[in-house]
């Protein structure tokens, strides 16, 4: 069991609408561990493929950007690692390091349930 933490930061995660309000509800149990992390949670529509695609695992460094950019992100973007290859680069071939820079943070791969992603979360000391 994690404890209750008092880290100060803001953060964001982005994930398709299959996994987004499982999603929702892990972040109202971590809010009530971490009380003081600010998160921003996006549902990425899948438009390179048309838009019926659900998963987080086929959406594109593209729309990322496209509907990403300008948003509070924080100091990281928690990302389903299903996302990159081992390549370092998104479905449509555009590097994780070029992403970072156009939106202005950090990416973060490490996780890819739901609750590894919340244990991620509390466990990180740094943004």
């Amino acid at each position: 069991c994690v404890e209750r933490t008092e880290m100060h930061r803001e953060i964001s995660i982005a994930t398709g609408s299959a996994f987004f309000p499982i999603l929702q509800g892990l972040l109202n149990v971590f809010k009530e561990k971490a009380p003081n992390v600010i998160i921003h949670l996006y549902n990425v529509e899948n438009n390179y493929f048309g838009g019926n695609v659900v998963v987080a695992g086929l959406i594109t460094a593209t729309d990322l950007i496209k509907q990403l950019k300008g948003k509070p992100l924080g100091t990281m973007l928690y990302l389903s690692s299903e996302m990159i290859g081992g390549s370092g680069k998104f479905i449509d071939g555009i590097a994780v390091n070029e992403v970072e820079e156009r939106l202005g943070t950090k990416l973060n791969f490490n996780t890819h349930t739901g609750r590894r992603l919340v244990i991620e979360l509390l466990e990180r000391k740094n943004g």
